[in-house]
């Protein structure tokens, strides 16, 4: 039996006491007691998988700014600037360094940005760099970078992206 306590905190001593007195007055076995209410610790790290560190600046060479979530960044990277996150990474802007999404092995982060040559994109232990060439097809417009099937870095032009996919369809939250 599991006993619901709603959004009621309960000390372990009181908890206790309740399993004797069902266990006494019943033959009943109190398997488990469930709250509605969240600890401290488990709010904290829910906070911190979804939050997003917004930065408005330009990361230079040398620089090295990360995050425990998702990074929003209005601004650019430069060349030698690192990035490196545990989700998502969002530039609003152009893109020439290293930036790295799901950098705990998060298969499923995405990197959407303005990239250009010599960019380094890495997702999880996945790694691609922008050339010269592709930076003349791919530089002027917003596009995103994700793991295809085979693990390759795959970067798409971002409207026609969202036009047959969605980025968060698996994250908490929407539809």
């Amino acid at each position: 039996m599991t006993v619901e306590t709603g959004y009621r905190i309960l000390s372990k001593e009181f908890q206790e006491k309740i399993i004797r007195v069902i266990h006494d007055k019943s033959d009943l076995i109190v398997s488990k007691i469930r709250t509605n209410v969240m600890t401290n610790n488990a709010a904290e790290k829910w906070k911190h998988e979804d939050e997003v560190l917004p930065l408005s600046r330009l990361i230079r060479s040398g620089q090295l700014v990360e995050s425990g979530a998702h990074m929003l960044i209005v601004g650019e990277i430069n060349p030698g600037g690192h990035v490196e996150v545990v989700e998502h990474a969002f530039v609003m802007g152009q893109v020439k360094g290293t930036i790295h999404a799901g950098k705990n092995g998060n298969m499923k982060a995405v990197i959407i940005g303005c990239f250009q040559y010599p960019a380094q994109l890495r997702i999880a232990s996945s790694v691609r760099t922008i050339d010269k060439e592709e930076a003349l097809t791919i530089a002027t417009r917003l596009s995103i970078a994700y793991l295809d099937k085979e693990n390759n870095i795959t970067i798409e032009a971002l409207d026609q992206y969202a036009d047959t996919k969605s980025i968060f369809a698996a994250e908490k939250g929407g539809r």
